[in-house]
């Protein structure tokens, strides 16, 4: 696919937009005052990234009687499960559903998310034509993926080891920097680069070691070794771990884009 961007969202009856468009450059920056609406944008990008990221996975679907469209409006379904939607105040003015949201790429297709209470939603996918789009052979041809960093929160004290399709499925959702340690061992292969990113970017620290337990030992924990000058230890406080983590998350949401795209 060309080189194909997000180009302009349309929130419609979502949170506190009645009706609202947001045009984006190459490189955008959202700024505004407290209640504004940032974050809404920001929640509104993940319901366009949460299609985009499971559209190869997903059958098309006759949409809900409560939307009223037409059933050849045939649009994808996924689980929210993976969002940690808080339901209270999703429609404008704690009004009634649907919401809308319109995300408009470069090449004129467009993603047309529709939010119904529960809540779920159908998204309809149009290529650069404007015409619906209904076999997974057309949907990668037209539509981009779109990606969100989790938001970046203290990692856990301590991690056992957990299931890979766990770890790996959940790289972009609220759970991520919760799974620090396992996705540093799920995508091994990368870890050198990661080492190499924290120590040029920390001077006087140093990864050392991950050490993680083989199949028969009954302690299945995690450990990240650091080195801060001659100290080494696995626990470092906050700071460390707070900054850690951030280039983890970013690193690892990058590392998933490039296995995984289409």
């Amino acid at each position: 696919m060309q080189d194909v961007r997000l180009h302009r969202l349309r929130i419609t009856n979502f949170r506190c937009f009645k009706d609202h468009e947001v045009e984006f450059a190459s490189n955008a920056l959202i700024v505004g005052v407290n209640n504004a609406g940032k974050s809404t944008v920001v929640e509104a990008l993940r319901y366009v990234s949460l299609v985009t990221e499971r559209m190869g996975g997903l059958k098309f679907q006759v949409p809900p009687d409560s939307l009223e469209l037409a059933k050849g409006m045939r649009g994808l379904q996924p689980a929210l499960d993976s969002l940690s939607v808080h339901e209270v105040g999703i429609f404008h003015r704690y009004g009634s559903a649907p919401a809308r949201i319109a995300a408009h790429f470069s090449n004129k297709s467009r993603i047309e998310v529709y939010v119904t209470e529960k809540p779920s939603i159908h998204a309809l996918i149009y290529n650069s034509k404007g015409k619906l789009v209904s076999t997974q052979a057309e949907l990668h041809s037209c539509i981009p993926r779109v990606s969100i960093l989790p938001q970046v929160s203290p990692l856990v004290q301590s991690e056992v080891v957990l299931r890979d399709e766990y770890v790996r499925t959940n790289v972009q959702t609220t759970r991520s920097s919760m799974h620090f340690r396992n996705q540093l061992r799920y995508y091994n292969d990368y870890y050198k680069a990661f080492k190499e990113l924290v120590e040029q970017s920390w001077q006087g620290i140093e990864l050392t070691e991950l050490v993680q337990p083989n199949e028969t030992d009954s302690d299945r924990h995690i450990s990240l070794i650091i080195r801060d000058g001659t100290f080494r230890q696995k626990w470092v406080g906050w700071a460390m771990v707070y900054k850690c983590g951030f280039k983890q998350c970013g690193f690892f949401h990058e590392v998933k884009n490039r296995q995984f795209s289409y």
